[in-house]
């Protein structure tokens, strides 16, 4: 717990430093005469940023100096950012962002200079850096997917802590073996990514000139072209499922026709119950389990027929598409392999 609390209390000096140090570099830039409408804006937002900066509002502080190197892209902004980048948790673009502002800004303060020099120090003690060789110049560099620079890298990269996968692509689009790499902060790695020669064929002009003296190969002097056997079993299984369709559709449409019968007939004695007890008691009485009776009949009527109609479009559905797939065109499906 007390450990916790002096790691709060170091990343809060340091964050305090961080800001106060921008703050200097800002103030001065803000007084460099000259100013032109993007620089006045620039400047703007580089103060907006430190105060966010020290609120602790990391996030917005980034924002407000990406803006600013937009409007104008001066080298010394990548300190401001790498000290944002170091507030949010981000090491390897903490890092990257000061190594930017010590190379490209040669004329920035002593003070600033070594300020980001201890940074940066700090940073690479979070990150793992990778040097990526690959044997084939011009190829891309994959890292988790993500395309990193062309071999020859200018630079080694640096990676959060874990596992990442590495690999290289040839220029024509062709990736080449993944390498999984275990990742650990502070770590200095060198990884080695090869990729696959290109061999040209037998027959062609590259691989015949590359050997002084050989003639070309003769063509050959037969092809056979070999056909498997054509199978049918999966247009006799699709027939068997469209029979069986059809079938069960018409014994469905029997059960409907036989379910509206017998409703058609407890409706009739319906009618003649009601007209007999309107004759005897001058108003009419209809027998409930007569009349339950005949709605079921008529509900398991209607899904009776409608179901064995759904049964015989299928079957036909079947029938069309299996006889379409077994009359196919010249040649079309046929897997044919060259025999030498």
């Amino acid at each position: 717990m007390a450990l916790s609390i002096y790691r709060r209390l170091a990343w809060a000096a340091l964050l305090s430093g961080l800001s106060l140090a921008s703050s200097a570099s800002s103030a001065a830039r803000a007084e460099t005469p000259g100013d032109t409408p993007e620089r006045a804006a620039a400047r703007t937002k580089l103060v907006q940023g430190v105060t966010l900066l020290k609120s602790g509002d990391y996030s917005g502080a980034l924002s407000q100096f990406q803006d600013a190197y937009r409007l104008v892209p001066s080298p010394n902004i990548h300190y401001d950012l790498g000290l944002a980048y170091v507030g949010l948790g981000r090491p390897v673009d903490a890092l990257e962002a000061f190594d930017r502002f010590l190379s490209e800004a040669p004329d920035a303060p002593a003070a600033t200079r070594q300020k980001a020099e201890a940074d940066a120090e700090l940073m690479r003690g979070r990150v793992a850096t990778v040097t990526i060789s690959v044997d084939k110049v011009g190829a891309e560099v994959l890292v988790d997917g993500n395309a990193r620079g062309v071999a020859p890298l200018p630079r080694a990269l640096y990676l959060d802590p874990g596992r990442h996968d590495l690999a290289a692509r040839q220029p024509g689009g062709a990736l080449g073996p993944v390498q999984s790499l275990k990742a650990e902060a502070g770590a200095a790695v060198t990884v080695s990514l090869h990729l696959p020669a290109v061999v040209a064929a037998p027959d062609s002009p590259a691989a015949t000139a590359s050997v002084p003296g050989v003639a070309p190969p003769a063509p050959p002097t037969s092809t056979i072209l070999e056909q498997p056997p054509t199978t049918t079993s999966g247009a006799s299984q699709a027939r068997v499922w469209a029979l069986s369709s059809s079938a069960l559709g018409v014994a469905l449409l029997g059960t409907g026709v036989t379910f509206a019968l017998l409703a058609r007939s407890e409706g009739d004695s319906l009618t003649d119950l009601s007209r007999q007890s309107m004759k005897d008691n001058n108003h009419p009485e209809f027998p409930t389990a007569t009349e339950s009776r005949g709605r079921t009949y008529d509900t398991l009527a209607w899904v009776g027929l409608g179901a064995g109609v759904v049964a015989l479009a299928a079957g036909a559905i079947i029938l069309v598409t299996s006889n379409r797939r077994s009359s196919p065109g010249p040649l079309a499906g046929t897997d044919f392999r060259l025999v030498f």
